[in-house]
């Protein structure tokens, strides 16, 4: 989202305000990178999946629905406080247009106000191996919310050249709101240094 902003400030010539809304690492991030802009640079903490050692812990994760693990409140309790705060966000600062990018309770608050939203992704509705068949229901779940937008930009090529394919199965209801807009990738060379 960091080089969105960038390169919407190259391509509007009209100021304009940008609010950003994260927690953790991510927020501490935005800080540093924006510290003139602290007013508009809010701790929402989102409900996200769990860590664990290769990656996000789908048994934690699970026992976090109801149980507070590490460190983190049940999910019922962490999605309720997210969507208030969220909620008084949207109320107080009365947006334009929500462009987020996982945050699928934004999408919902935007809906529910008539907003113009924008959501960045390069998944819907992953295939699953067997072995996590059990993840199907979450997995619509989160479909329904995500065509709750006003469009979904895949940050990849569109079709025969998309490179997250695998991770891209539209219904019919999506496809009309799909855009491919390229990968979001930085303009800095990386020298490459000989070992030799």
């Amino acid at each position: 989202m960091m080089r969105l902003n960038e390169a919407l400030s190259d391509q509007i010539n009209e100021k304009f305000e940008v609010h950003f809304s994260s927690k953790g690492h991510v927020y501490e991030k935005l800080l540093k990178k924006f510290p003139e802009e602290k007013e508009r640079i809010h701790e929402i903490l989102m409900p996200t999946p769990i860590d664990g050692k290769f990656g996000p812990s789908v048994s934690k994760s699970l026992m976090n629905l109801l149980l507070p693990i590490s460190n983190n409140p049940s999910l019922i309790k962490q999605i309720i406080s997210y969507l208030r705060e969220e909620r008084k966000l949207y109320n107080k600062e009365k947006f334009d247009l929500v462009i987020n990018d996982g945050d699928m309770g934004s999408n919902i608050l935007a809906k529910n106000r008539n907003i113009p939203s924008l959501f960045v992704t390069n998944q819907f509705r992953p295939r699953l191996y067997n072995s996590r068949s059990y993840l199907y229901p979450s997995l619509i779940f989160i479909a329904k919310q995500i065509i709750k937008a006003t469009k979904i930009l895949v940050a990849d090529s569109p079709p025969p050249y998309t490179m997250c394919e695998y991770n891209l199965n539209f219904i019919k209801e999506a496809k009309e709101k799909v855009v491919y807009v390229g990968h979001f990738t930085n303009s800095k060379s990386i020298k490459k240094e000989n070992k030799f």
